[in-house]
This record gives C-alpha cells, structure tokens and sequence, in this order.
C-alpha cells in the first residue's frame, strides 16, 4: 500500500492560486458587466446594421458573461473541495493513529 502525505504548504499554495484565479474570473466577469453597460442607444448609432452588430455583440458578451460565472463558480467549487478533502483526510489520519494508540495501549507496548 502506497503512503498519501499532506503537505500544507503545498495544498495553501494551490488553494491560494484557486482563489486568485476565482478573483480574476470576477473581475473580468465586472468589467464585462461595465462593457455592456455602456452598450446603449447612446453610444451606438440607430441604423440598421449597427443595430444587426449590436444585438450580436449583445450575445455575444452575453455568452461571455455566463462562461465567466461558470469557470468563477468552479474555482471555487475546486477550492473549497481541496480544502475539504485535505481536512479530511487529516480527520481519518488522526482517527487511524489515536485507534492504534489505543490498540498499542492495551497491548503494552
């Protein structure tokens, strides 16, 4: 059987990294929301075609938008799941080693 070791620093390291990058999505994803603010009747021109290119650049920033908040969301989900699952493994290595303190207790050694 193969030995898993936790190294702290390590999984601190990639849970940090996990969360800048969520920051990253989330700023991305508000300059995104600014960007389309400002893509109004104001700025553009109400001829036909600029309207064709506005709906599509709508959709298209749309689209954008929802990818940003999925790849944010699952950063997270990373994150949260890797801090998790290192506590618990830290929970069992530490049932495994008070249960074989108690078996070498009552075993005098």
């Amino acid at each position: 059987m193969s030995e898993v070791r936790l190294d702290q620093d390590v999984l601190d390291r990639r849970v940090r990294r996990l969360r800048e990058n969520a920051k990253f999505y989330a700023r991305a994803q508000q300059e995104l929301e600014n960007l389309m603010g400002e893509q109004d009747a104001a700025q553009w021109s109400a001829a036909s075609p600029v309207g064709a290119y506005l709906k599509t650049l709508g959709t298209a920033l749309a689209q954008l938008q929802s990818g940003l908040v999925a790849m944010h969301d699952t950063v997270e989900a990373q994150a949260e799941a890797l801090e998790g699952t290192a506590a618990h493994l830290t929970a069992q290595d530490e049932a495994v080693a008070d249960s074989l303190s108690a078996v070498a207790a009552r075993s005098g050694y």
